[in-house]
């Protein structure tokens, strides 16, 4: 069910140049229960358990409707293997523990997802991976939103030698698919025989009440890996659909190729026969793994009038283990499977790998995170769906966590649907070894800290780059007259967006810049002490 959103309209502008106009406005506040404010400063890093003792691995995290976050991860200390469900409903701020599960094998792999519009529907999957004694387990299982158990949606083992290897979630509450009663849910994995590999996908058409469906994705002789899921939706592609991919390759071997197949036509029908990604990156062929795969879910088409998904892989650039690079995939007409392009996010010198993707449907962009090893940073880049320009993604934060001190951290980044905030979660190691699972509550579009901003004065563009209106997201602590001007790169004086007195609290400046040429443009906000400048791209 789509969000119902209430919009204030505060003024009207009439600008400088002919179709450039702008509009300010209150920022839409979703109708959603127990709202609290977020308390937790930019960049700072918090710790979901603090307990040293414990090996804390596999961390995952999702966001419900009204801004609660759930976060889960697994430890194993040698004889017993155990996952923790938290919740915090501030935030991120303080987190709490809401299920506790125990095995005397290992998780191996680990994934949450939630949905539902109301505190009352709220409906929490995890999904795990644990080896015993003689079995290898595949479990998901439905909670309520106080982590009360529901239900194991799937459970099914095979004898070892043969393995289950990783698992992912994705489900269509916000945007469903049609016919799904009253939405769908997509688990897929891969395991491993003594004859074969598969890529499965089990799909639930009645809310994750149960299961029917068991698709294979893919079968092979080669080795299979790591494996993500993702839900896909436009206007014009409205039955929407579930997209998989994957990294295979030879048997035992750490690098492997990244195939990506999806549902064809409903989700859930069949899986169309998988196309190879990295191949189209020519020296990247058998040298890329992690794949992770995000697909456009909205009532929104992209330009061209399809659906857009990305893949992001990391690759061994010379196949030593001493250079990784993030390069990626898209496809602006996605249920073609023939239409893939390659662009790069981080193609350098340093250490760049286990990078995260997500959409955020409200403002119809693709936010990543990664992480930047050499200089110990976790980065946060966001482009919108229509890829004007793929080489070059916005960098958002060259830097969101505390800790300098990153080993083998695995970020994930997902849209907070109250706040229109991004939760990011990590796992890092300690000085004794040990993981830690720790979240941070960083911007998407509003409230984004930007170069000569100050504590009471931030703002943003969105989208960047921008071909027919952009908006400035602007976010006051006190109450203050501002105007907002607008320049060239080049300091040419183009338009006066902005001169009024406002209140505290979070405003947006709508305006056209379809009479702009393309190019880079500045915007100058002013307050009675403070200035912010805030860069952007026009792109026809």
């Amino acid at each position: 069910m789509k969000k119902t959103f209430t919009l204030s309209i505060t003024l009207l502008l009439v600008l400088l140049m002919g179709r450039l106009f702008a509009q300010v406005q209150d920022m839409e506040q979703p109708i959603v229960p127990y709202k609290i404010p977020n308390t937790v400063p930019y960049g700072s890093d918090v710790l979901l358990n603090d307990d040293p003792t414990e090996n804390q691995r596999n961390v995952c995290v999702t966001v419900a409707f009204n801004g609660w976050l759930y976060a889960a991860y697994s430890t194993y200390d040698g004889s017993q293997g155990q996952y923790f469900i938290f919740r915090s409903t501030d935030n991120g701020e303080t987190w709490s523990t809401i299920y506790i599960n125990s095995t005397s094998g290992p998780y191996v792999a680990l994934d949450i997802d939630v949905s539902g519009n109301s505190v009352a529907e709220i409906v929490v999957y995890l999904s795990r991976i644990y080896n015993l004694t003689s079995n290898s387990y595949l479990r998901v299982s439905r909670y309520d939103a106080d982590g009360i158990f529901l239900s194991h949606l799937v459970d099914e083992n095979l004898t070892l030698p043969d393995r289950y290897i990783d698992v992912a979630l994705a489900n269509d509450y916000r945007y469903p698919a049609w016919s799904a009663s009253p939405f769908s849910v997509g688990v897929a994995y891969s395991y491993t025989t003594g004859a074969a590999d598969y890529i499965m996908a089990r799909i639930s058409g009645n809310g994750g009440s149960s299961i029917t469906d068991v698709l294979t994705v893919q079968n092979t002789l080669a080795y299979v890996a790591e494996v993500s899921i993702s839900y896909g939706r436009c206007l014009w592609n409205s039955n929407g659909r579930y997209f998989v991919a994957w990294r295979q390759g030879g048997f035992g071997t750490s690098e492997g190729n990244i195939y990506v197949s999806h549902n064809d036509p409903y989700f859930n029908s069949t899986f169309t026969p998988p196309f190879q990604l990295d191949n189209i990156a020519g020296s990247s062929e058998n040298l890329c793994f992690n794949p992770v795969i995000s697909t456009q879910f909205n009532n929104v088409d992209n330009d061209i009038g399809y659906l857009t998904a990305i893949v992001l892989m990391d690759r061994d650039w010379a196949g030593s283990g001493t250079d990784f690079d993030v390069i990626g995939m898209y496809n602006k007409d996605a249920v073609n499977t023939d239409n893939w392009i390659r662009f790069d996010i981080a193609n350098t010198s340093y250490v760049d790998y286990q990078s995260d993707i997500n959409f955020d449907p409200g403002y119809n962009n693709f936010l990543v995170t990664y992480c930047a090893y050499t200089d110990q940073k976790l980065r946060y880049l966001v482009q919108g769906q229509n890829m004007p320009d793929p080489y070059n993604w916005i960098l958002i934060s060259d830097k969101y966590n505390e800790d300098d001190n990153l080993v083998n951290p695995y970020p994930k980044v997902e849209i907070n649907p109250a706040l229109t905030k991004v939760a990011h979660v990590w796992s890092g190691e300690r000085l004794s070894g040990n993981g830690i699972a720790t979240f941070d509550a960083e911007y998407s579009t509003v409230g984004i800290p930007v170069a000569g901003g100050s504590d009471n004065l931030s703002g943003t563009v969105y989208p960047n780059p921008c071909s027919d209106q952009a908006t400035l997201f602007l976010n006051l602590v006190n109450n203050e007259r501002v105007t907002a001007t607008l320049f060239s790169v080049t300091g040419q004086e183009k338009a006066t967006l902005l001169s009024d007195d406002l209140k505290a609290g979070e405003h947006r400046i709508t305006f056209d810049v379809t009479n702009l040429a393309a190019g880079y443009y500045l915007l100058e906000v002013r307050t009675g002490t403070t200035k912010s400048t805030v860069r952007f791209v026009v792109s026809h």
